[in-house]
C-alpha cells in the first residue's frame, strides 16, 4: 500500500473495507496479549486503511466516542511540507511518479482542522489498548469496561460477517458498514446534556461550555423531570460554589424555594448550600429569596433538630446560618417580626440538641429586637429566657443579650437570686463563666447544687412543651406566669444588706465591702430585732469584731460613738459569764470596738468609760479572784485587754482616786498569777504612761517591789522584762523615780532604761561586767538591794531623799571621767570601744584644765589618745575642733616639763588630727596655735631630728593624702622657711631632704601662693622642675644660667642667709608670715646687674636664642612694653640687648614676625628708633647696625611687615632718612623700601607718588656717587615705576619718555640711560642732559631741605611735590599720552638702543592687580641666588655692593658709553 500508485492505494482502502479489514485489524490492535511487532504491525496498517479515506474515518467515528478522538488529534496549521496535497495524489495517479513523503504524514480526522499524525494514532491506540488507562472527564469518558465493550461488539460483528460469507448470503460480499456502530452501555447510567456527563461534571472541576448558565438550565430542567436523582441537586450547589458570579443575578430562585418546602431530605443539604452561596454573592440573589418565601422554609429545617437531632445537625447549622446571613438585612427584620410563628421558632432553637444551632439564635434575635421593637414587650412569653438559662453554657453574648432583655419587669429575678442578677447586670462575662461554676463569696453564693436545681425547676416546667416539640419541630410555646424559683441552700443563710454573713466572716480578709457603714448599720438594726436568734446574734458579733479590726481610717461617726454599748455589757455581764460563749463574744465585739481608734483618747473610749464599762471590768476581774476555777476561763483575757485599753481615758484617771478601793490591789494580785502576769503587767505599763497617775504608783511603791522581783532569781524572764517596761517608762517622765534611780544605778545600766529595752536592762543587772564603762558584779547587786529593802521599809515615799546616803564603796578609787574609768581604759583595756565617745573626749579635756597631778595628766592625754584612736568619728573630731579653741593640746605640745610619754602621746593626737577633715582646718587655722607650736618646735635650736623628721611626715601626709588639705597653712605659720632650708642645704641628710622636697613638690601642685613663694625666691624655671623629689634636688645642687634661672654660690649663699632671717624675725613675734611680699623684700646682689624683660634674663637668652619658649608672645608682649616705657631710660648695652633680643625672638618664631605686637607697636618703634637723629655718633654706630638688622630681617622675612610699612607711610621717613643715614645703611634701607613697594597693588600709586618718594629717590640718583646707593635707587624707583602706568607716565614727566621701557625691560641698564645725554623721542623739545640734571638737583634739594622742615607726620593724600616746578627745566611740561598696545609678536621683536648699545628686552611679566599677603607676586628678573623676596634684575657682582668697585659699564656720566655687552645668562633670570 505505501509503495503503490495513488489509484491503487485507493482501491486497497475500499477492498479492505468492504471485506472488514478495518474490524480485523482494530480488533488484533485491541488484544490484550500481543507482542509488541505484531501490536506495532496492526497499528501501522490501520492508519493506512484509513488514510485520507472518508468512509473508513466515519466508521472509526461512530465505533469510537468523538471527544476520545478529538483528546488523541491536534490541530495543526496547513502547510504543504506536512500535508499530501491534490496535486501531489493526481501526479502519483496520472504518472506514478514517486512523490517526497512528508516527515511527518498526516490524516484528516473527524473535523475539518482534525488532522491524526502518527504520534497522534499511537496516542489513541496506546488509550484503546491499556486497560489501566482510564479517561474520566465531562466531555469524555473512556475505561477499560468500554475496551471491553468495544472489542466485544467488533468481535460479534466479525463474527456476524464470517458466518454470512460461510452461508454465502448475497450481501456477505460486502460488509454493510453504512449501519454498524458501538453502543457503549455502561454510559446509560451517566446523564448527559448536550456534550457533558452530569455525574462527571460534578466530580471535576471544568468549567462547562458555552457557560454554567446553560448547564444549570439543562440541570434544572432534568430535576424537574426527575426530581429523585439527588446529585442533580448536588451539581447545582456545585455550579454556583464554584462560578458565583456566574449567578449573581440567580433566576431560579423560585425553584430552590420550592425545592428547599419539598421536604426532600436528600436534597435538602445540597439546596442550602446552594441559597448560601446565592445569598453571598449579591443582595438581589438574597432579596429574591425574601420574596420567594424563603424563610419560613429555613425555620422549618432548622426545626427539624428538635425531632431528628444529631443525624441533620449540618442541616440545622446551615439553616441558621443562612438565617444570621440574612439577618442583617431590615427586611428580614420587618417580615420576621410580624410572623410570631418564624420568631417563636427561631427562639425554640434554643431548645435544639444542636449547639450549632442554639449559638446563633440569640444573634439572630438580637439583630430583629434592634430594629423591630414591637415585640419586646413579648418577648418573655417566647420563652426564651427559660430556653437561655438551661443551656448547658451561656456564652457572654447570650448573656448580653439577657441583660438587655430581661431585668426590665423584673422578670429574671424570679429565675436567678438577687446578687447573681447583680453580677449580671455589671458583668455579662462574670455571668457566663458564673452560672456554670462555683462561687462562695460574701456577697454571691452559687453552686452546681442551685444550678442544677435552677434547670430541674425549668425542665419541670417545659417538660410538657419539649415533648410536644419533639414531634413537631414548629409547636409554639405556650407562657403561663410562674411562682419565683425558691433555692433550700439559702433558706438558712443570715443575708444583711446582701451580705451573707457566714461567708463574710470565712473571707473578711480577702473581701471588700462596698459600704462598711451600711453594713454596720444594717447588723446594729438586725442585732436589736427581738426574735434574733442565739445562732445569728453570734454571727452579727463575729461580724461586728470583723468590721471594727477592718474599720477605716477616716473618721466614722457609727464607729467613733458605738451606740450599743448598754447592750453589750449587758451580754458580757451575765449572772454565769465565765463559761457562756454569748459572753465571751461580747467581750471580744467590745474589745474590737475599742482597739479600732487609732486615737489615744478616742470618743469611743470615753462613751466605754461614760457607761461605766471600766467599772464592770473591774468588778468582774475582782470577781474572777473570788474562785480559783475562774482564773481559767477565757473571758479573763479579754477582760485585760478592755481594761489596757481604757485605763489611759481622761475620764478614767479621774475616776481610779474615787474608788472604794485602789484597783492596783487586785492588779497586784494577778502578778503572783504567772498565767496573768504579764497581763496585769500590761495593765500597770499603760498606767505608767499617765503622768497623772504615775505618783499614786510611786507612792505605793511600785517601782521599787517591781525592781526587787526584777533583782529575784526565781522569777521568770517574761516578768522581769514586763516589770523593767514598768520601771523605764516611769523612769522616763517621773522625776522622783529617775532620782531615785539614778542614785540605785550606774550610767551604763541607766542607758538601757533610757534605750527602753527592759530585757537589756535585766540582763544588765544579772551580768558581772568589768570594762570602762561599768564595774558591776555580786557585790555590786547586794549593795543595790540593801537600798531597794530600805526604800520598801520607809513608811511612806514620795521622793528620792531616802536614798541620799546609798552609795558603792569599791569605786571611790576610781579615776571616772565622762563615764569612763581612764585607769581601767588606759592600763588594762585599750581597745575597749566607747560607744558614746564625744562626752568623754570633752569631759577629758575639761579635766586637762585644772589636773595638776602629773600621773593623772599622762592617764588623761592617753585616754584622749586611746579615745580618739580607737573611737573616732566625724562627729568627734568636729566636737574635739569645737572645744579645742582654748588650745590645751597645742600649749601642752610646747610645754618643755611634760613627760615623754604625754609628749608621744600628743604627737600621736595631732598625726590623728592631721587625717581628719574636722580637725584638720583646726592644725591649718594659724589662730588655733597648732601651727605656730609646730613652727617654734622645728625652729627651736634644741630640736632633734627625729621630731622634725615627725613634723615633716605630718606635713607631708596633709599635703599629699588629703586632697582638701588647705596648704596654704604652711606658708602662714612660716614652716615652708625651715622646709626650703632643709631643701637647699646639701649638709642635711639625704632622707630629710627627700621629705622637704616632697613636701615642697605636693605644696606647689596644691597652693598657688607657694607656687608664687617659689617663684619669688628661684624663678618660675623651678616650678618645671616640681615634679618628683629627686628631681628637685638634683636641680637645686647644679649652677644654672638660663633666661629663666641664675643659680649658682652666690645666689645660694644670699638665699640661705634671707630665710634664716625671716625665720628669726617670725620667732620674735607671734603674727602670721608675710609670704605675699618676699618680693619686696629678697633683692639678691648676685642678679643686680642682670637686665631682665619679665621673667627672662635678656643676656641668657641672646647667649642661648635657640631655647624654645613656652609662651614666645608674653615674651614679645613684654619687650614691646619696656620698647614703649623704659626704652629711653635703658643703657646703651642693655639696648643693644634689647634689640638683639628681638630680633633672636623673631627670628626663632617666624610666626611672630606678624603678630599684632609687631606690626602695632614694635615696628613704629622701630622706624622711628632708625629715623630719630641721635646726638652721639658712637651711640648711632653701636645701636643703628642692630636696628637696622631687626629692619632687614623684618622686611625680609614677612610680606605683612611690608604691608604694614606701606598701611602705615613707614616708607616715607625711611626714604628720607636713607639720605641723611650712613652710607654703609642706606642702599639697606632703599632696598627694603623696594621690597615694600614691589608688593603693594595699584591703589598704592596715589599716596607714593603725593608723598614725593619717587623725587626723593631721584635726588639721591642725581647726588650720590656711591654705586650700592646709586643701584638700590634705581632698583626702588623702579619697582615705584612698576606698580602702574600712571606711574610711569609720572617718573617719565620728572625724567624722559626713554625711562618707561627700561623702568619694566632692563633695570640694570636704568643707571646708563641715566647718565647718559638723550633727546626725549615724545617731545624734542626736552633734552636731559647734564644741565637738566642739575637743575633738577637744585630744585629737589629745596624741595627736601623745605619737607625736612615740616612736621614727620603726612595725611598722604596731600601732593607733596608740585609738577609746576619742573618748568624752569621743562617749559613745556606735558604729560606723555599713553603709547596703545602693540601685538605680542611685535613687542618681543622691539629693540632699543641706548647710547648706542642694544639691550635685549626681557619678557614682559603680566602684573596682578592685587596682592595677597599670602603669596608674593612674581618679578620681572630675580636673581637665583636670594631665596628670600626677589629683587628685580638685580647683577651679580652688586648683591653685596662693595664701595671701592664700580661696574665696568658705569663710566663717567656724561659720556655715552660704548657698546654695551648683553647681559649674560647667569645675570638675568626670567
Amino acid at each position: 500500500m505505501e509503495d503503490c500508485d495513488m489509484e491503487s492505494y485507493r482501491k486497497m482502502q475500499t477492498l479492505a473495507l468492504d471485506r472488514g479489514d478495518l474490524l480485523t485489524v482494530l480488533y488484533h490492535t485491541l488484544e490484550p496479549n500481543a507482542d509488541t511487532f505484531s501490536e506495532s504491525a496492526f497499528r501501522r496498517l490501520f492508519s493506512l486503511i484509513c488514510d485520507d479515506f472518508a468512509p473508513a474515518i466515519d466508521v472509526i467515528g461512530r465505533m469510537l466516542p468523538s471527544p476520545l478522538l478529538m483528546n488523541s488529534a491536534k490541530p495543526h496549521p496547513s502547510s504543504a511540507s506536512l500535508f499530501v496535497t491534490a496535486e501531489d495524489k493526481e501526479k502519483r495517479l496520472k504518472g506514478k511518479c514517486k512523490v517526497a513523503k512528508p516527515d511527518k504524514p498526516r490524516f484528516e480526522g473527524l473535523a475539518k482542522n482534525q488532522l491524526f499524525t502518527r504520534r497522534e494514532w499511537h496516542t489513541l491506540f496506546a488509550t484503546l489498548c491499556d486497560e489501566n488507562k482510564s479517561i474520566n472527564e465531562p466531555q469524555c469518558v473512556w475505561n477499560a469496561k468500554m475496551v471491553e465493550e468495544l472489542r466485544s461488539t467488533i468481535q460479534e460483528e466479525l463474527r456476524v460477517l464470517d458466518d454470512q460469507r460461510q452461508r454465502r448470503v448475497k450481501t456477505a460480499d460486502r460488509w454493510q458498514h453504512e449501519d454498524f456502530f458501538v453502543d457503549y452501555s455502561s454510559l446509560a447510567d451517566l446523564d448527559r446534556i448536550g456534550p457533558y456527563f452530569l455525574r462527571v461534571l460534578l466530580e471535576t472541576d471544568s468549567r462547562p461550555e458555552p457557560s454554567p448558565q446553560v448547564v444549570m438550565n439543562y440541570v434544572i430542567q432534568k430535576v424537574m423531570l426527575n426530581p429523585t436523582k439527588w446529585y442533580l441537586y448536588e451539581l447545582i450547589s456545585s455550579l454556583i460554589s464554584k462560578y458565583p458570579k456566574e449567578f449573581e443575578r440567580f433566576e431560579h430562585m423560585e425553584f430552590l424555594v420550592q425545592m428547599l418546602s419539598s421536604q426532600k431530605k436528600d436534597s435538602v443539604p445540597s439546596i442550602l448550600s446552594a441559597v448560601r452561596t446565592l445569598i453571598d454573592t449579591s443582595r438581589y440573589n438574597t432579596t429574591q429569596f425574601m420574596a420567594m418565601g424563603g424563610l419560613l422554609p429555613l425555620v422549618e429545617q432548622m426545626s427539624r433538630t428538635h425531632a431528628e437531632g444529631e443525624d441533620i445537625a449540618d442541616v440545622g447549622v446551615q439553616a441558621m446560618s443562612i438565617i444570621k446571613k440574612i439577618a442583617s438585612f431590615p427586611r428580614f427584620a420587618r417580615v420576621i417580626g410580624l410572623d410570631r410563628k418564624a420568631i417563636s421558632a427561631i427562639i425554640q432553637g434554643l431548645c435544639s440538641p444542636i449547639e450549632g444551632v442554639r449559638h446563633e439564635v440569640v444573634n439572630i434575635v438580637s439583630t430583629v429586637l434592634d430594629v423591630e421593637d414591637v415585640m419586646k414587650p413579648d418577648l418573655v412569653k417566647t420563652g426564651v429566657f427559660s430556653f437561655l438559662l438551661r443551656m448547658p453554657t451561656i456564652s457572654e453574648n447570650d448573656a448580653k443579650f439577657m441583660r438587655s432583655y430581661g431585668l426590665e419587669g423584673d422578670v429574671l429575678q424570679s429565675y436567678l437570686p438577687q446578687e447573681v442578677v447583680k453580677v449580671l447586670e455589671t458583668s455579662p462575662l462574670r455571668f457566663s463563666k458564673l452560672i456554670t461554676s462555683e462561687s462562695e463569696d460574701p456577697d454571691l453564693m452559687w453552686s452546681s447544687e442551685m444550678r442544677d436545681h435552677l434547670v430541674s425547676t425549668i425542665n419541670e416546667r417545659l417538660s410538657l412543651f419539649l415533648q410536644r416539640l419533639q414531634k413537631n419541630g414548629m409547636t409554639m410555646f405556650e407562657w403561663t406566669p410562674e411562682e419565683p424559683i425558691s433555692y433550700p441552700q439559702l433558706r438558712d443563710e443570715l443575708c444583711i444588706d446582701g451580705i451573707y454573713v457566714r461567708i463574710f466572716l470565712k473571707k473578711a480578709d480577702s473581701f471588700s465591702l462596698p459600704d462598711p457603714v451600711k453594713f454596720l448599720q444594717e447588723l446594729l438594726d438586725a442585732m436589736a430585732e427581738p426574735s434574733i436568734s442565739r445562732t445569728h446574734l453570734m454571727l452579727i458579733f463575729d461580724a461586728q469584731i470583723v468590721l471594727f479590726q477592718k474599720r477605716p481610717m477616716t473618721r466614722v461617726s457609727i464607729y467613733d460613738k458605738y451606740p450599743s454599748f448598754d447592750f453589750l455589757l449587758a451580754k458580757m455581764n451575765l449572772d454565769n459569764p465565765w463559761e457562756d460563749v454569748l459572753a465571751l463574744r461580747a467581750g471580744r465585739l467590745i474589745s474590737a470596738i475599742l482597739a479600732s481608734s487609732k486615737v489615744k483618747h478616742s470618743e469611743v473610749k470615753e462613751i466605754f468609760v461614760a457607761k461605766k464599762g471600766d467599772v464592770v471590768v473591774f468588778d468582774m476581774l475582782e470577781k474572777a479572784l473570788e474562785e480559783e476555777g475562774r482564773l481559767k476561763s477565757p473571758l479573763l483575757p479579754v477582760l485585760f485587754e478592755i481594761l489596757g485599753m481604757v485605763v489611759t481615758c481622761p475620764p478614767l484617771h479621774e475616776r481610779i482616786p474615787t474608788y472604794d478601793h485602789s484597783p492596783f490591789v487586785p492588779l497586784l494580785a494577778y502578778l503572783e498569777h504567772e498565767e496573768f502576769s504579764q497581763l496585769a503587767l500590761g495593765i500597770l505599763l499603760t498606767i505608767a504612761g499617765a503622768l497623772s497617775l504615775q505618783s499614786i504608783l510611786f507612792e505605793h511603791k511600785v517601782p521599787f517591789i517591781l525592781l526587787k522581783s526584777i533583782l529575784t532569781e526565781d522569777v521568770s524572764e517574761e516578768k522581769k522584762s514586763g516589770s523593767a517596761d514598768v520601771i523605764i517608762t516611769m523612769y522616763a517622765s517621773h522625776d522622783a523615780t529617775k532620782k531615785s534611780f539614778e542614785i540605785l544605778l550606774p550610767q551604763v545600766i541607766r542607758e538601757k532604761m533610757v534605750e527602753k529595752k527592759g530585757h537589756e536592762f535585766v540582763e544588765a543587772l544579772h551580768k558581772d561586767v568589768r570594762d570602762p564603762t561599768l564595774i558591776w558584779n555580786q557585790e555590786m547587786r547586794e549593795t543595790l538591794l540593801s537600798g531597794v529593802e530600805k526604800a520598801l521599809s520607809a513608811e511612806s515615799v514620795k521622793d528620792s531623799s531616802v536614798l541620799d546616803d546609798f552609795g558603792y564603796p569599791s569605786l571611790a578609787s576610781e579615776l571616772l571621767v565622762g563615764g569612763i574609768y581612764l585607769s581601767l581604759l588606759v592600763k588594762e583595756m585599750e581597745d575597749f570601744p566607747i560607744k558614746n565617745a564625744i562626752p568623754v573626749l570633752r569631759a577629758i579635756l575639761q579635766a586637762l584644765t585644772t589636773e595638776t597631778v602629773k600621773e593623772n595628766v599622762e592617764i588623761l592625754v592617753k585616754g584622749m589618745e586611746i579615745v580618739m584612736a580607737k573611737n573616732g568619728s566625724p562627729a568627734l573630731f568636729a566636737a574635739f575642733a569645737k572645744d579645742e579653741n582654748n588650745g590645751v593640746v597645742s600649749k601642752l605640745l610646747i610645754d618643755r616639763n611634760v613627760s615623754l610619754a604625754v609628749h608621744h602621746s600628743l604627737w600621736v593626737i595631732v598625726s590623728l588630727m592631721a587625717t581628719k577633715k574636722e580637725t584638720r582646718n583646726l592644725i591649718a587655722r594659724v589662730d588655733s596655735g597648732y601651727p605656730r607650736a609646730v613652727f617654734m618646735l622645728i625652729t627651736s635650736p634644741d630640736v632633734n631630728e627625729k621630731t622634725k623628721k615627725k613634723v615633716y611626715d605630718l606635713m607631708l601626709s596633709l599635703s599629699r593624702n588629703v586632697a582638701s588639705f588647705p596648704v596654704d597653712c604652711f606658708l602662714k605659720c612660716g614652716l615652708v622657711l625651715p622646709v626650703l632650708l632643709d631643701l637647699q642645704d646639701s649638709a642635711t641628710e639625704e632622707e630629710q631632704r627627700k621629705v622637704a622636697s616632697s613636701i615642697i613638690v605636693t605644696s606647689v601642685a596644691k597652693s598657688m601662693e607657694v607656687r608664687k613663694v617659689l617663684i619669688d625666691l628661684f624663678a618660675e624655671e623651678l616650678l618645671t622642675r616640681v615634679d618628683h623629689e629627686e628631681t628637685l634636688i638634683k636641680f637645686l645642687d647644679k649652677e644654672h644660667e638660663t633666661p629663666f634661672f641664675i643659680w649658682n654660690d652666690r645666689t645660694r649663699v644670699e638665699q640661705h642667709a634671707f630665710i634664716k632671717e625671716e625665720i628669726a624675725n617670725l620667732q620674735k613675734k607671734d603674727t602670721a608670715y608675710a609670704h605675699a611680699t618676699i618680693d619686696q623684700r629678697y633683692h639678691p646682689q648676685a642678679l643686680s646687674d642682670e637686665f631682665k624683660v619679665g621673667p627672662i634674663y635678656v643676656r641668657c637668652f641672646n647667649e642661648n636664642p635657640y631655647l624654645k619658649l613656652d609662651n614666645p608672645e608674653v615674651f614679645l608682649a613684654d619687650l614691646a612694653t619696656t620698647f614703649s616705657q623704659q626704652y629711653e631710660s635703658l643703657s646703651v648695652p642693655n639696648r643693644i640687648l634689647l634689640w638683639t633680643a628681638f630680633l633672636n625672638l623673631v627670628d626663632g618664631y617666624p610666626d611672630l614676625q606678624s603678630h599684632r605686637t609687631v606690626l602695632d607697636t614694635c615696628l613704629s618703634f622701630l622706624v622711628e628708633a632708625i629715623t630719630h637723629p641721635r646726638e652721639d655718633e658712637a651711640l648711632e654706630k653701636r645701636i643703628l647696625e642692630t636696628e637696622m638688622k631687626v629692619l632687614e630681617s623684618l622686611v625680609k622675612s614677612s610680606k605683612d611687615v611690608a604691608f604694614e610699612i606701606a598701611k602705615k607711610r613707614l616708607y616715607l621717613p625711611l626714604i628720607r632718612v636713607a639720605g641723611k643715614i650712613s652710607p654703609t645703611h642706606a642702599p639697606t634701607i632703599l632696598e627694603l623700601m623696594g621690597r615694600v613697594v614691589s608688593l603693594q597693588s595699584d591703589a598704592f600709586i596715589p599716596e607714593i607718588r603725593n608723598s614725593a618718594a619717587s623725587i626723593y629717590v631721584i635726588y639721591y640718583l642725581l647726588t650720590s656717587s656711591r654705586k650700592p646707593i646709586l643701584h638700590e635707587s634705581a632698583s626702588l624707583l623702579s619697582r615705584i615705576a612698576m606698580l602702574g602706568p600712571e606711574m610711569s607716565r609720572y617718573l617719565c614727566q620728572v625724567l624722559t619718555s626713554q625711562f618707561e621701557f627700561w623702568f619694566e625691560k632692563a633695570k640694570e641698564k636704568f643707571c646708563d640711560l641715566f647718565f647718559t645725554d638723550h633727546e626725549d623721542e615724545k617731545n624734542k623739545n626736552r633734552k636731559w642732559n647734564e644741565e637738566t640734571r642739575t637743575k633738577l638737583s637744585g630744585i629737589f634739594s629745596a624741595q627736601i631741605e623745605k619737607w625736612n622742615a615740616l612736621p614727620q607726620e603726612w595725611d598722604g593724600k596731600t601732593t607733596m611735590f608740585d609738577l609746576e616746578l619742573l618748568k624752569e627745566v621743562y617749559p613745556d611740561l606735558t604729560e606723555p599720552e599713553p603709547e596703545p598696545e602693540k601685538e605680542q609678536d611685535e613687542t618681543e621683536e622691539a629693540e632699543e638702543k641706548v647710547g648706542g648699545v642694544e639691550a635685549e628686552k626681557p619678557k614682559e611679566v603680566e602684573k596682578p592687580k592685587e596682592v595677597p599677603k599670602e603669596a608674593e607676586p612674581k618679578e620681572a628678573e630675580k636673581p637665583k641666588e636670594v631665596e628670600k623676596p626677589k629683587e628685580a634684575e638685580k647683577p651679580k657682582e652688586v648683591e653685596k655692593p662693595k664701595e671701592a668697585e664700580k661696574p665696568k659699564e658705569m663710566e663717567k656720566p656724561k659720556e655715552k658709553p660704548k657698546e654695551a655687552e648683553k647681559p649674560k645668562p647667569s645675570e638675568t633670570t626670567h
